[in-house]
């Protein structure tokens, strides 16, 4: 990831999920807000800090697809 972010322009804010390791999560950001939040329930990442108080509604970032 961090060979792909050095090709990246402008603002952005990433979170990665391999599925060789879906237990870990890979975040990156530049001139972008990116908070990560950890609940009872999951871990998550948002660009916003409203996203994180919607609870059921928020993307769960931990779960494997």
């Amino acid at each position: 990831m961090q060979c792909a972010v050095g090709h990246l322009k402008g603002a952005f804010a990433l979170a990665v999920i391999s599925e060789e390791e879906p237990e870990c999560v890979v975040v990156a950001r530049e001139g972008s807000p990116l908070m990560l939040g950890v609940a009872e329930d999951g871990h998550y990442a948002a660009s916003d800090a409203s996203a994180l108080l919607l609870g059921d509604q928020a993307h769960d970032v931990s779960r494997k697809r």
